[in-house]
This record gives C-alpha cells, structure tokens and sequence, in this order.
C-alpha cells in the first residue's frame, strides 16, 4: 500500500534526520520546503525539530502552519474521492490525515480536525469493509482461500475488530459478524441489524441464534403504514371503494422495510375492536393507535356532486360559400366567383362534470404528531359539440377567408355537424380519472416519510 510505504519512509527519515541533523538545521530545511510551497516536506522537518527539541516556538509555529495545510489538502482530497466514488483511495487519505494529526499532537501541536468528515469516513469504511467480506465469501466459496485471506488482512487493516480472521476457523469469521449484528441492534439500527443477521444465515444458520436475530431485526425494522377506511361524508354510497382500491394500488413503499396496510385489511380488524365509523379526530388516533401503527393515512369525502347529461344550446355564426356566374364587361364571357353570407347554426352542447372536496391527513402514531394536512378540491368533466345546420354543411367556414383566398376546409370543424360518434364519458369514468388525480396528489405529499 503506498500509504503504508510513505509512513514507512517517514519514520526513517525521522530517524536518519535525529541523527545527522541539529534543530537549527532542521528548522532552516523546513523554512525552505515552506517558501518554496512544499508544506508536507516542511512539516515533515518541522516535527523532527521538535522530536530534538519540543520547546522550539519556531518550529512549533512552522508545524502548526504546515501541518494545518497539508491536513486541510488530504480533507480536500477525501472529499473529491468519495465524490468519485474511489473509497479505498479515500480512505487512505483520511488515514494519513488522522496519523499526522496523532504525530503533531506527539509533540504539542494540536491542528484544526475538520469533524464533519467523520460521520462520512465511518459510512464509507462500512460499505467498503462489506464490500471486502462479501468478496472474501465468495473467495472462499470457490475455494479461493488465499484471495480470502488477503481481503480479511485488508479488513483487519481499517478495523482491529476483524483482526484474526481466518478462513481455516470458520467461527473466526462469523463471531466478528454476529457481535456487530448485536451493537447494531443495540444501537436501534435495525436495518443494517437484518442484513448482518442474513448474511450470517447465508454463510452458517446454524450458528448460535442468528435466525431469531434475524426474525427480530426484520420486525423492529418494518414500519407499518394504515390506509384508514376513507369516510365518506356525502349523500353518494360507494364512492369511497374507489379511494379506497385506488390508494392501495398506487402507494409503493420506497423501502422493503416499510410495509402498507390497505383499508381492506384493517377495515375488518378496526370493526372487530369497535371502530365501525371513524367520523372524529379522537376516534381516528385511537382507532390507528390500536393497530400498532406507525403512521396512518385517514381521507374524508366532505362533499361529491355528479352533473350528469346536461345540455345546452347555443346560436352561433358561420358563413357560406356562394358560387356565382357573373358576366365580365370587357369581353363578355361569364366567370365563376364566390361569396360568402353570413348564417346561424345551432351549437347543441352535451356534457358531464364530477366534482369533489377531500381532505386527508397523515398521523404519525409513535410521536402523536400531525405530519400532513391538506384540503383538495378537484373536478373532472367531459363535453360534446353537435352542430345543426338545414344547409348545405359542405359549403361552410368558420371563419372569413383572408387576402381573398378560400381557405381549406376544417373537417374537424365539419364534422360535428354530422353528429360525432364519440360517446361522453359515464359519470364512473370521470370519477375514476378524478380519484386517480387525488391519489397522484395524496401519494406526492406523503412520500417523503415513506422512503
């Protein structure tokens, strides 16, 4: 490792430069790599003045400078590879940064820890220690021991908890395994608990009680969502069904360990314990609270019209192309022409409009908090256009022709003179659009505590 190597190369520098050099001399080598820019070399010189000489004020202040430098250089470059996603390469930068600043405190000089890398450096070496023993037990799956071997040295390397594993004792490698499986179920990271444990019951289920940890784990992760029965509050029976069927298809959990409770199923057990109406606030929280739930989605109807086939008619204008035969004066020949007169025609228009108000809330159980509350009013509606002329229907234009050039026929237009096939849609159609509506908004709203 070239970490490991330029560690290696500073300890017996410091030992060659304690033998040959004074501090003075040191100090000066150091004043130069630091003019020149060369802060990691300045440093380096800096220290092993103060290894001959700990009280030196100059090399103190050279060290404390230097060393600051170079540690804010090696957080910088922390950061760019964990962006690039080059974990081993990051974390040795991070190991470096931690030693020098170990060896600086040595000699009484404590530089600046940028903290907030931490956290991020903890989460990496996770992944990148997992990466390693899923690839060791693949290793020794094929019987590759050897390359096993060399990724639990790579393990123990970052982690002194997984020093002596072997692949030759079994429960060498499984005892590291299960014991973090244990501080992760202590530290309420369920989780990362339940991946532990199975990956445990893949490698040995037999091995002391990982099964039952497993079942533990997987249930102290799962979060349990309850879409309540909505409530209708309107003169319209049924209608709530469709909320209800449509809520339990769209909502996907963004988690496996997130599961949804659809009103179907806790309709039956809300009934069973003496919720047959959920018309309050109280009797809502009490209602969800005795399911065991973590967070309940409840939704009124308040209100639900259906305008269903109405009609109304109206006059509008149009104009009619008119062909002429008019004489021409010069040379008396007749030519064709065109005019247009303006008529009436009759607009009969069908249409269907449903509409109505919802409100929904999201209540979360664990903490008696009100995490969403919104009121939705939405309508959808569909329209059909019959025209009624007693003409002739071929011959007219919506529209003037411009610059004294006729127009193409709008057949589009035409068409609805001949009473267009299209059938309106039923009021359960429109119903169904609108409850889809409704639930893409719903679902929206909620998500960002379902992942």
């Amino acid at each position: 490792m070239k970490a490991l190597a330029r560690i290696a190369y500073l300890l017996f520098l410091a030992i060659l430069l304690q033998a040959c050099y004074t501090t003075g001399k040191l100090v000066r080598i150091a004043d130069d790599f630091a003019a020149k820019g060369n802060y990691d070399e300045a440093a380096t010189y800096y220290y092993n003045a103060l290894l001959k000489k700990p009280r030196n004020s100059h090399a103190q202040l050279g060290l404390r400078s230097n060393g600051q430098l170079v540690l804010n250089e090696k957080f910088a470059t922390f950061s760019r590879l964990v962006l690039e996603q080059k974990i081993e390469e990051a974390m040795k930068q991070y190991d470096y940064a931690a030693k020098l600043a170990a060896n600086t405190e040595r000699v009484g000089v404590k530089l600046s820890w940028a903290y907030e890398y931490d956290e991020v450096y903890e989460d990496i070496k996770q992944e990148y220690l997992e990466t390693l023993f899923n690839d060791a037990l693949i290793f020794m799956n094929n019987k590759k021991y050897d390359l096993a071997e060399k990724q639990f040295e790579r393990m123990a390397y970052y982690d002194s908890a997984y020093s002596g594993l072997s692949v030759l004792r079994l429960h060498t490698v499984l005892e590291p395994l299960y014991e973090k499986g244990i501080k992760q179920m202590a530290a309420a990271r369920y989780e990362d608990a339940f991946r532990t444990f199975s990956r445990l019951c893949e490698i040995d289920d037999g091995f002391k009680d990982v099964k039952q940890r497993r079942e533990e784990a997987s249930a102290k992760a799962t979060t349990k969502v309850g879409l309540l029965p909505v409530q209708n509050l309107t003169r319209y029976t049924g209608i709530e069904a469709g909320f209800d069927q449509i809520l339990a298809q769209r909502i996907k959990p963004g988690s496996s360990f997130l599961h949804i409770m659809s009103a179907d199923v806790l309709k039956p057990v809300l009934e069973k314990r003496g919720f047959t109406s959920l018309k309050t606030d109280t009797t809502v929280w009490q209602a969800a609270k005795s399911i065991s739930l973590r967070y309940a989605l409840y939704m009124e109807i308040i209100y639900f019209t259906d305008t269903s086939g109405q009609t109304q008619k109206e006059e509008r204008t149009a104009y009619e192309a008119v062909t002429e035969n008019v004489p021409n004066p010069y040379t008396g020949m007749y030519t064709y022409i065109s005019k247009f007169k303006k008529i009436t025609y009759l607009d009969s228009k069908e249409y269907r409009k449903v509409a109505c108000r919802i409100r929904f809330r999201l209540l979360d159980l664990q903490s008696s908090r009100l995490l969403v509350e919104e009121i939705l009013d939405l309508e959808k509606s569909d329209t059909r256009h019959a025209y009624v002329y007693n003409g002739k229907v071929n011959n007219l234009y919506e529209h003037l022709p411009k610059d004294n050039q006729m127009p193409p026929p709008d057949q589009e237009w035409r068409e609805r003179f001949y009473k267009s096939s299209r059938v309106l849609l039923t009021s359960a159609d429109l119903a169904k659009e609108l409850q889809a509506e409704a639930a893409a908004i719903v679902i929206k709203k909620i998500a960002p505590w379902l992942k």
